[in-house]
């Protein structure tokens, strides 16, 4: 089956740049939000689940839902933010524990794997420094390579700036789904790898 995920997106801006020009219909936000909302169901169902819509289906759901929130309640667009990179992180995680879940025998290791890796992500930019704090050069160049290798969870938690109000950048946003994006895809990846080539007796 052919990858439907691009001439989908496509189709779908295309559409709200006819229904935002020619304003053929009054609320232009309800129209976005369903939009967005069906063109990830659309992706998923077309494509089923690959490496592209694993990623751009629940993110074009995500959207829509947040945009139709924003519309319908006048909710803050920080908590919406903060709320999309939650999901994000779920989905970055639930990568890693499918990439964990295809070598392991064990449902308990993937889980104590998935864990360890969510722990050590949480600490990522301190693992990174490690060598600032200890006078040890080989032990600190491993505990670096750690840090850059495990995802940087901490990145997705805006709470604090959400609670106290402080602006969070769209650049800092798309940086962090993109990052999201590219650690999801290339666990995905290594995921359909091991899997394709583990032997079934």
């Amino acid at each position: 089956m052919r990858n439907a995920a691009t001439p989908i997106t496509l189709i779908i801006i295309g559409a709200l740049g006819l229904i935002w020009y020619f304003g053929w219909l009054p609320d232009v936000d309800s129209v976005t939000s369903i939009a967005l909302i069906a063109g990830g169901v659309a992706i998923l169902a077309m494509d089923g689940i690959t490496k592209s819509s694993i990623v751009l289906g629940p993110t074009l759901i995500g959207v829509g839902i947040a945009w139709w929130l924003h519309d319908q309640y006048r909710m803050r667009w920080t908590l919406l933010i903060s709320v999309l990179l939650i999901f994000a992180e779920m989905a970055l995680l639930t990568a890693i524990a499918l990439f964990f879940s295809t070598f392991s025998s064990s449902a308990l290791w993937s889980v104590v794997f998935t864990l360890g890796f969510f722990v050590a992500g949480l600490e990522s930019e301190d693992l990174r420094n490690f060598g600032d704090i200890v006078d040890a050069p080989f032990m600190a160049h491993i505990v670096s390579a750690i840090g850059w290798v495990v995802p940087a969870f901490s990145a997705f938690d805006v709470k604090l700036q959400v609670v106290h109000g402080i602006h969070v950048p769209a650049g800092f946003v798309l940086q962090t789904l993109l990052y999201a994006a590219i650690y999801i895809g290339v666990a995905l990846a290594a995921a359909v790898g091991l899997f394709s080539r583990r032997e079934f007796k």
